[in-house]
């Protein structure tokens, strides 16, 4: 302070910003580690006095003339632990770089800028940003939901390692990010920046470079002079192994002249011995299985293989499984036509054994829900039950069966049925023997063992491993991301596998290529796209005004809920936490009400699209919740409760003085898809009481008034504005039947409107009941690349090093 005037003495930097600095380009790759590891530095100097920076990116970086690092603007900097200034739900911070948890306005920690760090070290190596996007919301979304083009892609010769490290800061769960950030420069000074294709450590102790041990005094005393000679040459064969050079790791890519299909299942397969891939292509809207040797550039169809799906090969190689028009089938890659081996109603995976014995995930039959792991001859035979599902009250799947070595026991996938989510699935074993069952590892998809010691399994957007004891079947080690940008179509279908030489095949995210537009229609007219974008559409609706349009973008599990302004073209975002889905308007248009999963409960939550800081919810429960419709004047919400022993329930939620819930129709059988008339008289719904869904009125006056308005099937029941029509589906027909209320209830005969050619069958009405609402696929540019990893295990031994004991297998 002079002469009054308090004033701030700084430190005067000579140099220059990074930001600058990037805008010339890339960094030399040693330059970037030397500034991210002052970087981590600095900030760990931070963490340890309690102060979270907040704010890191690369106009907050000072680099002097001799490149020293200065990490500057602690103005949003925070002591980790102390109450938050502002509410929860207030983010701070430069979007492009904040973490995940930081666009949600959570609680942080030091985690978050190590997530920072990571955006700066990606910009420094390919000059630009991770996530990107045209304004805020979306960008948000990007960070939440995907994953950064991988750095390998955008520049040559960087090691794989040093993407390994980018991307775990790059972690979305802090849990997997670094933990400290005085563990990033000791990882980036071990990074071999002189290699080109390999990720090679340094200073790392791998499987390769481990000596075992050689006292073998007291055995050989013991066992007598002849075991000498056999103990030395054990030795000398385990140390000429294990003094072997590691293979660089080679990446290349695979083009296929058809398109690749995996809209059925798993698209890809390869030979135990790494030489030869399979996959699923397509060409004149037909899909077959093509063979391509690994090391040649030509595919060579699959005779018979039409509508081929999930191809497996057998131990040999020499043959190959798939699924096909509902039936299990073989083929020799040499040639000759395919063998029926049994019809399946469903088709989840499946293993070929040594001794000639296929394990499938399928159905018990067309009826049953839950899917479990059968055997059988790979000659043909009848199915024998390999695993049981134990639990009676959610429906579950046991998919994806992978035989360890010892063809003793078998890992499998535990799964809810219909799940998106790969994270809710958990790894088990069965003992063939026993039929005892074990879980080997939560939150996860196919499983699968390495001879390098590891279990493998498939999470979001990528591969997680875990050291692994395959005599006593468990885990033995933290488990970590190995690998991200990985596809998995619809969530928890895999595209990817490698054979037993660690070749390792994938599809790349991105590969999906979502292609889903919004569309009107009507009697009159073609089908017309609406707006331009395309996203992952699902379950839109108009709002009463007609202008804008709520949709869930993203399917069940992992979807969110969004507005199309249709004056302006324009989709903003309005959740952003959990997986939100079944959108619907209010009945001023002022909000939208939907169903989302929080805290292990079901709720039914509202949204403002004026205000996007006012949001709540009106009820949750332990069972699902389903938002269906509002009455006209907005005092009523018809909902669906999904009980296990009630099955679907139709729930009124009437707004008053008080609010109250009461349960409408609840019986033993599924009443759904409640839709309330626009005088507010009726209400119409879905009921399976004989057997097949039918469409039925039902009185708010006299709720025991029930009318059957359909006869050969029908969903999606849905009111014209007037409410003296009634629209259904029957298959893929839009049925419409008309309803004389006054003098006299008439229920009128019902016709045919048109038959739909739509991606979904599911439409909305216009709120002027001229056209109707729905979703088609756009015809895009089909996926035609294979990525590979050739040596893929010595990238996985050096990442996750395995001790020497657990890698005895009993073959």
């Amino acid at each position: 302070e002079q002469d009054g005037n308090s004033f701030i003495v700084m430190e005067y930097i000579k140099g220059s910003n990074l930001k600058d600095v990037i805008t010339a380009g890339p960094l030399k790759l040693k330059k970037a580690i030397n500034i991210a590891s002052q970087i981590a530095t600095g900030l760990h100097a931070a963490h340890l006095c309690g102060v979270i920076h907040r704010d890191v990116k690369s106009s907050n970086i000072m680099i002097s003339e001799k490149d020293q690092v200065k990490i500057m603007d602690f103005g949003l900097a925070k002591l980790a632990g102390s109450s938050m200034l502002t509410q929860k739900g207030t983010t701070m911070g430069t979007p492009a770089y904040m973490s995940p948890e930081q666009t949600q306005g959570e609680q942080i920690d030091h985690r978050t800028d190590i997530w920072s760090l990571g955006v700066v070290l990606y910009e420094m190596i390919t000059a630009q940003l991770p996530f990107k996007a045209d304004y805020e919301q979306a960008l948000i979304y990007s960070i939440l939901n995907e994953q950064p083009e991988p750095i390998t892609a955008l520049r040559s010769r960087v090691p794989m390692e040093l993407e390994k490290i980018v991307l775990k800061c790059l972690a979305k769960d802090p849990n997997f990010r670094y933990q400290h950030a005085n563990e990033l420069p000791v990882d980036l000074k071990a990074v071999d920046i002189t290699s080109s294709s390999s990720s090679v450590i340094k200073p790392t102790a791998t499987l390769s470079t481990i000596t075992p041990k050689r006292s073998l005094a007291k055995t050989i005393f013991a066992a007598g002079l002849w075991l000498v000679a056999i103990a030395l040459i054990a030795v000398s064969v385990w140390n000429l192994v294990l003094s072997q050079p590691s293979k660089p790791l080679r990446r290349l890519t695979i083009n296929t002249e058809e398109a690749l299909s995996f809209f059925d299942g798993s698209a890809l397969a390869i030979s135990p011995n790494g030489e030869n891939v399979v996959y699923v292509g397509q060409e004149d809207n037909v899909t077959m299985l093509y063979l391509r040797p690994i090391n040649s550039f030509k595919a060579t169809p699959i005779e018979g293989s039409q509508r081929a799906s999930s191809p497996f090969f057998s131990p040999d190689g020499k043959w190959l499984g798939f699924y096909a028009d509902g039936t299990l089938k073989k083929v020799s890659i040499f040639g000759g036509v395919p063998e029926p081996l049994i019809e399946l109603s469903s088709f989840l995976g499946a293993c070929w054994s040594r001794k000639d014995i296929i394990y499938l995930a399928s159905k018990k039959s067309e009826a049953e829900q839950d899917v479990i792991i059968f055997n059988m001859s790979a000659n043909g035979g009848e199915l024998a039950p390999v695993t049981q599902i134990k639990d009676t009250v959610n429906k579950v799947w046991h998919c994806y069966p992978e035989l360890l070595p010892n063809e003793k026991t078998l890992l499998f996938t535990r799964l809810p049925a219909n799940s998106r989510n790969p994270n809710e699935g958990r790894i088990e074993a069965v003992n063939l023997e026993t039929g005892a069952q074990k879980i080997v590892l939560k939150g996860g998809i196919f499983g699968r063992y390495c001879l390098t010691g590891h279990i493998v399994a498939t999470w979001s957007g990528g591969l997680l491993a875990a050291p692994f004891n395959v005599k006593k079947v468990e885990v033995t080690g933290p488990t970590v991301p190995i690998l991200t940008g990985m596809y998995t179509h619809k969530g928890c279908i895999p595209n990817h596998t490698f054979s037993n030489d660690g070749t390792l095949i994938y599809l790349q995210t991105g590969a999906e290529q979502q292609n889903r537009r919004l569309v009107s229609f009507s009697t009159t007219a073609a089908i017309e796209y609406i707006g331009k974008h395309t996203k992952d559409f699902y379950n839109p609706s108009y709002s009463p005004q007609g202008n804008k349009i709520a949709v869930q973008i993203g399917e069940e599990h992992n979807s969110q809920i969004w507005f199309l302004d249709r004056d302006n073209d324009s989709l903003t975002q309005l959740t952003f936490n959990e997986s939100n889905s079944y959108p619907i308007w209010s009945a001023d248009g002022s909000f939208i009400t939907y169903s989302t999963f929080k805290n292990n409960k079901w709720q039914i939550g509202w949204q403002s699209i004026l205000n996007h800081s006012l949001n709540g919810k009106y009820t949750s429960s332990q069972n699902k919740l389903q938002p269906c419709s509002w009455s006209a004047d907005g005092k009523i919400l018809a909902y669906i409760e999904i009980h296990p022993e009630s099955k679907q329930d139709i729930w009124l939620m009437k707004i008053d003085k008080d609010t109250t819930f009461t349960a409408f129709l609840k019986a033993e059988y599924n009443e759904k898809q409640a839709m309330i008339s626009p005088d507010g008289d009726w209400i119409a719904y879905v009921s399976d009481k004989t057997g097949n869904d039918e469409i039925y009125l039902k009185s708010f006056a006299d709720e025991k008034t029930e009318i059957k308005i359909s006869n050969n099937g029908g969903s999606l029941p849905a009111w014209n504005p007037i409410g003296d029509e009634l629209y259904y589906l029957q298959g893929n027909r839009l049925m419409v039947v008309n309803i004389d209320r006054k003098p006299k209830f008439i229920i009128g005969d019902h016709h045919e409107l048109l038959t739909l050619n739509l991606t979904d069958y599911y439409f909305a009405i216009s709120p002027n009941g001229d056209h109707f609402l729905s979703v088609a696929e756009q015809a895009i540019a089909p996926t035609t690349n294979i990525q590979v990893f050739l040596n893929w295990f010595e990238e996985l031994k050096a990442q996750l090093p395995v001790r020497k004991k657990y890698l005895g297998i009993e073959l």
